[in-house]
């Protein structure tokens, strides 16, 4: 577990691959297959779950972030997500799906 009134600027950017993680292909066709699924079902994105926004292969991941965010550095960042291929819906979509639905975390900083 970490401390977060001990974690300094060169701590974090000396070994960021604890705290970042880059979207395989595999990930972002699972990711694009659940929002096909949830855009075809008229799902609002405040709807969202697990359960109806499936990503099986990724949930590991996502729940490692979550206990990252909870319990360890408090920050995580996600990489590769193809915002430039996606509608604006797909876009809050995605994050709300892959934030919310898994993590139960919404909160963001720019």
């Amino acid at each position: 577990m970490y401390s977060t009134t001990l974690l300094l600027g060169p701590d974090l950017t000396a070994d960021s691959s604890g705290w970042t993680h880059t979207l395989t292909p595999t990930e972002v066709a699972e990711l694009d297959a659940a929002l096909l699924s949830a855009e075809t079902a008229g799902l609002e994105i405040i709807d969202l779950t697990a359960e109806n926004f499936p990503l099986p292969a990724l949930a590991p991941r996502l729940r490692a972030l979550q206990l990252e965010l909870v319990s360890g550095r408090g920050l995580a960042l996600m990489r590769g997500l193809p915002v430039a291929r996606y509608s604006p819906w797909q876009v809050c979509a995605a994050f709300y799906g892959l934030v919310g639905a898994y993590t139960r975390s919404l909160f963001s900083s720019t």
